[in-house]
Parts: structure tokens; sequence; C-alpha cells
């Protein structure tokens, strides 16, 4: 606002001085005109109406859980995860990218291939997915998208020197359903083209394993983050 404020003073300063005054009734007309035009070109007595664009682009942080069931779950006990997830849109279709990053102790030993943790290794569970959806529900705040995509399951053995042949399993892939939904709150910038929200986002999925073609088992995966929407808008011409 200062900074502002100088600037509104020195234009002043100059008119003053460009119109002597305002004596100078040709150098006023034109430039009444200018500011006539600059106005129109440009309104912002209060924020122009604007409809909602086709695109958008979202990123969240957070956390979340995946709840590991059949015979996988013989060999550990998932812990809350670390994760996070970007999006794009176009109109109401989603492209979405999550993962989720879990911490375990193993309960009992795997070997397969090049790959093998034991009874006590801590391990790291990583679990991705790319997914394509439609936004079913959609409002100015609020959305639900049900979503269908690839899914991935890695287990890292964190007890393993670096560059070891057994430090790192294959990853397994496999297909994943679910449903996101967003809510936007607190919309802290706009422009002619793009307001910006922070958002809240649920995300619920289901998806079968079946790790290295040897363990079957399924997850339940829960993750809420909290991060951040660009949108596009147009803006609608208005009679000022």
């Amino acid at each position: 606002i200062p900074e502002s404020n100088k600037r509104v003073n020195d234009q002043i300063s100059s008119l003053r001085t460009i119109t002597k005054n305002g004596f100078d009734t040709t150098e006023i007309q034109f430039w009444r005109q200018w500011m006539d035009s600059a106005l129109l070109a440009t309104p912002r007595f209060f924020l122009p109406n604007f409809e909602s664009g086709n695109g958008e682009l979202g990123f969240d942080l957070g956390g979340g859980v995946s709840s590991i069931n059949g015979h996988l779950s013989n060999y550990f006990q998932i812990l809350p995860a670390f994760g996070y997830g970007l999006s794009f849109g176009s109109k109401r279709f989603q492209f979405n990218y999550h993962a989720l990053h879990s911490y375990a102790q193993s309960d009992s030993t795997f070997i397969i291939g090049d790959f093998k943790f034991a009874d006590s290794n801590r391990l790291q569970i990583n679990q991705s997915s790319w997914t394509f959806g439609y936004q079913c529900f959609n409002r100015y705040k609020w959305t639900i998208t049900p979503y269908a995509g690839l899914s991935t399951f890695r287990i890292i053995n964190r007890d393993e020197p670096k560059g070891s042949l057994y430090a790192k399993g294959r990853a397994s892939f496999n297909w994943e359903i679910g449903a996101i939904a967003e809510w936007r709150f607190l919309q802290f910038y706009q422009s002619n083209s793009v307001q910006l929200f922070w958002k809240l986002r649920l995300k619920v999925g289901y998806a079968p394993i079946y790790y290295l073609h040897v363990v079957r088992g399924n997850a339940l995966k829960i993750q809420l983050g909290i991060g951040f929407t660009m949108k596009s808008i147009r803006n609608l011409s208005s009679q000022y």
C-alpha cells in the first residue's frame, strides 16, 4: 500500500507539471481521454465477472495408511505412511499421480531371485498409482472423482548395505480403483486468467497385489493431503 500511494502521488505531481497546474486544457483533455481508455480496457473497480476455465493443476502433501491383506500381510505390518500427490485436470477429466511411503518391520523371511529380507529387517514399502478419473460431482469448492488406473508395489530392505543386490525388490504392477474428494478453501490469489486455492484432498483406493508373482494380497489405501490447486478462469465482458 505505501508503494502504491507513492506511485499515485508521483503520477499526480507529473500530471500537474505537464498541465501547468491545470491551465493547459489541451494536455488535460489528452490525459483524460487516455485514462478513460485505460480504465475501459482494464477495469479495476471490483473483480471482473468470470467463469471457470477448462484446465487445473494441483499438488498435495500429507500422510495416510495402507492396510495390507491376504498372504502378503504374513510378512509385515504396515505403519502409517508419508504421501504426496499431483493432479492435472481438463474440463471434468482428471489425471492423478499419488505415492505412499511406509516403514515396517518384517515378521518372517522372504527370499526370491535377487531379493530377500529376514525376520526383524527394517522395510520400506513404496506404493504409487497413475490414475484417470471423471468428476461426477463438480462444484466451485467441492469435487468428487471416481478413478481407475495403474498401481505399483515395491519393498526395499533398509538393512541391506548400499548397492547390495538384495536391497530392492522389483516393482509389481496391478490395477487400482477408488475415489478422490477435494475441498478448496481460502483462495489466496486471482489474476485475469488463474485462481489459486488451498485444498484438502482425500483419496481412498483399492488395489490387488501379486508381489513378484509369488505372494498374493491386496491393499486398501487411504491418503489425506493438504496443498494447492491452480485453476484457469475466463473473464466475461461487462459494462462498467
